[in-house]
């Protein structure tokens, strides 16, 4: 029998790999009709009783609502969604509104939203979005301008969301892409998993990246998808793994996706383009603690940060590194071979200023370092134990909880991240799922439990 034993300030980990990351734990998902409906307003719109959007037309709703007039409230999603590809507003876009922006918070309660057809939200004017992952099908837009990401156009904060779609743009005039967001004051935890490509003739300028065409401040993020950029003519090309731009602080963040930018005068780094040079507002840039094994071609090629070439700015790149096969434009990171960069000591030296990597123990990240954060507490947080046996098995796997613990749900992983085994369990201090028809190897189990908590643990199932 496995048991997972908590001890006083004792840390335990369990690493769940990046492909995981957004999976639903609901069985029941809301689709789009293309009909809109009121929430229930027996909620204030509170920090502490937030307004609940419990289906599809009332997250649809929120789009026809103008929200400039009034002070900023408080969203939760309370289920998955599934947008049909149906045309959809971006919430708070009004475009002759002179204030069209969405002013609030959004709290996504780490729920999906399937097959959007747009960004979901129009510029935030003073908010968050958080908690949120897109899934499905490509997004497709036509002469798009300004700014895009699948999540927001821009926000004050974006914060562990993540992207799963792939999106292909036909710019027009100027453009900030980003698989999350186009730009941002700060981004943190969010992640692109999806193709994104860029096609125009002609435009004044294009800063695109995996993650965010351009953020302030960005934090453990990281790009897995490639990123393609065809240009005929651009005045300002700055194009980067995981943000086009940064303005002041980018760590902790990782590129595997390939870069191709096909732009006259274009600057392509793996972590990040360029800077955010508008009118001259800063000082120093600092760019710690990231790795980029991505490919890129471009005009300009930077390892780490493509442009730098700027008198009145500090450009600080500390613990950086990038595949040797990029001839690097500059001499910001260092570079590690393939070997070194898939081994314990590449963990410990990107570890060197705080532990957020962790080994790719079971190859889902190509062997690089992932982060160790996801569904990693401190022990002394929980008071429940949970068993799994048995461990090997072939037939059934056996869950228990203890101090009358409730269980939300049950997951079963294959190792390339496939959902295999959905389960909601009734009221009960244990659980029985049949496995009998699951292939010889290795899975991961997840336990969400009816109070937030989740536990993550491996399980081999035998002939």
């Amino acid at each position: 029998m496995l048991n997972i034993k908590l001890t006083a300030m004792k840390k335990i980990t369990f690493i769940i790999i990046a492909v995981l990351m957004g999976l639903t734990l609901n069985a029941n998902i809301s689709v789009w009709d293309g009909s809109y409906e009121n929430w229930d307003t027996i909620h204030e719109g509170t920090a502490n009783d937030p307004i609940l959007i419990e289906n599809a037309a009332q997250l649809a709703r929120m789009s026809q609502l103008i929200y400039c007039s009034q002070d900023p409230k408080y969203y939760k999603l309370t289920t998955d969604i599934d947008l049909d590809n149906r045309n959809w507003t971006p919430i708070g876009d009004f475009p002759y509104i002179t204030c069209p922006e969405f002013n609030g918070y959004f709290d996504g309660d780490n729920h999906t939203i399937y097959n959007p057809s747009n960004t979901l939200f129009y510029t935030t004017f003073d908010g968050y979005i958080k908690n949120l992952t897109t899934r499905g099908s490509v997004v497709y837009r036509e002469a798009e301008y300004y700014n895009f990401g699948l999540i927001t156009f821009g926000a004050p904060l974006v914060e562990n969301c993540h992207n799963y779609c792939d999106i292909i743009i036909n710019a027009n005039s100027w453009m900030e892409a980003g698989g999350i967001v186009g730009k941002c004051t700060s981004i943190i935890n969010c992640s692109n998993h999806g193709k994104i490509i860029i096609n125009a003739n002609n435009l004044a300028y294009c800063y695109a990246g995996g993650v965010a065409g351009g953020a302030y401040s960005i934090e453990e993020c990281y790009n897995t998808g490639d990123l393609i950029v065809e240009i005929s003519s651009c005045n300002k090309c700055k194009i980067g793994g995981v943000s086009g731009t940064v303005s002041n602080v980018l760590s902790n963040s990782y590129n595997i996706g390939n870069i191709i930018v096909n732009c006259e005068n274009s600057n392509a780094g793996g972590i990040v383009g360029d800077i955010y040079e508008k009118n001259n507002p800063l000082n120093d840039i600092s760019i710690n603690s990231c790795y980029n094994v991505g490919n890129i071609e471009a005009t300009n090629i930077g390892g780490i940060i493509a442009n730098t070439n700027y008198e009145n700015i500090t450009i600080n790149v500390d613990n950086c590194y990038y595949i040797n096969t990029i001839t690097s434009i500059n001499a910001y990171g260092t570079t590690k071979s393939d070997n070194e960069m898939k081994s314990q000591n590449f963990v410990d030296l990107l570890n060197a200023n705080g532990d957020f990597y962790a080994m790719d123990v079971l190859n889902a990240n190509k062997g690089y370092p992932v982060f160790q954060r996801y569904y990693s507490v401190e022990e002394n947080d929980f008071t429940t134990k949970i068993s799994i046996y048995p461990n090997p098995t072939n037939d059934i796997v056996n869950i228990t909880f203890s101090n009358n613990a409730q269980c939300r749900s049950i997951d079963i992983y294959s190792i390339d991240g496939r959902l295999v085994v959905e389960t909601f369990p009734e009221t009960s201090p244990s659980s029985t799922i049949n496995i009998a028809n699951l292939t010889p190897g290795l899975y991961l189990i997840k336990v969400r439990m009816s109070h937030g908590k989740e536990f993550m643990e491996k399980i081999f199932v035998k002939k």
